[in-house]
Parts: structure tokens; sequence; C-alpha cells
């Protein structure tokens, strides 16, 4: 980044320099911040597949679980209210919610309040292979920020949580 001598050129800055020099009137400045999120979410999205793999993990496998895990409580979740915060269809719901079940992470149990519905629940072994998982990818996401101080990892979440609400806001 310009007036970073400490941090290498990278990926983002070789693109920002292409791009001005075959478009100079664009103003691609804005690709200095979303380009990296971009690339950072990629990078970090393959290292989770290497850590899921040796559990048996997807990383779908591991959002959902870690959804229940933290969301779900001892009461779990009902299908309608795991599909919100995944913000996935109905029909791929009922086929991860089907795989998981054949797995044996999670479990369906009549909902006490609706006899209509059921609750999905984390199984044991979900209980345990998500919590492992979980260790592992916040080690990684440590790793990631390593060298970053924690004035700067606050500094960065919170331009990248303005960036995230206009970008969520426009969806």
């Amino acid at each position: 980044m310009p007036g970073d001598s400490a941090v290498k050129q990278d990926f983002i800055d070789n693109l920002i320099k292409k791009w001005q020099a075959e478009c100079p009137d664009l103003d691609v400045r804005p690709i200095a911040v979303v380009g990296r999120a971009i690339r950072i979410a990629e990078l970090m999205k393959q290292r989770l597949r290497d850590l899921l793999r040796p559990h048996g993990l997807e990383v779908w496998e591991f959002e959902v679980l870690a959804t229940l895990r933290w969301r779900g409580g001892e009461e779990g979740m009902t299908p309608t209210e795991l599909m919100e915060a995944l913000k996935i269809s109905s029909g791929t719901l009922t086929h991860r919610i089907d795989q998981l079940e054949k797995t044996g992470f999670v479990e369906r149990v009549p909902n006490p309040n609706d006899r209509r519905s059921v609750r999905v629940h984390l199984a044991a072994r979900g209980v345990e292979v998500v919590g492992e998982a979980l260790v592992e990818h916040i080690q990684s996401a440590n790793a990631a920020v390593s060298d970053v101080s924690l004035h700067d990892q606050k500094l960065a979440a919170g331009v990248l949580k303005r960036v995230l609400a206009n970008v969520e806001d426009d969806s």
C-alpha cells in the first residue's frame, strides 16, 4: 500500500497499477479495500477448507454446525430460524440438514411449542467436531493477524464493518 514501506507489494497493488495504466480516468482506489477483502476471504476460506478436511467437514457443514452452536443453545433452532441465519433457501437447508443428520452431526426433534414443526439440535458428535474445528479456525484467524497490532485490528474491523453495512444496505 502506498506510504506503507513495511508491507511488500501485493496482488492488489499490482492490480491497481495495471488498472490505473489501462484506465487512467477510472478511480480504482476502492479496490485497495474491497479487492483485499475479497482476496482475504478467498484465502481464509481455503484455509478453513484445509483445516476442516481432517474433521470430515465441508465449509457449509461447519457453517450450519457453528450456527447451531452459537445461536441454537439447548433448544436448537427451527429450520426457518436456521435458514434465515444462514441466508439460504429452504430446499438447500433441507438437503443440508438431511446430510448432517445422516452423518450424525445433527438431529431433528419435535418442537414442543408447535407439533407441526421440528427443532434442529447438534448431536453429541456435532458438538465435539464443531468445538474442535472452531478452535482451529480461531487459531488460523489469529495467525492471519498476528503481526497486526490490536489497535490496527480494531481500526480495520471498524472500517470493514462500515463497508459491510454499505454492501448489506444495497442488497
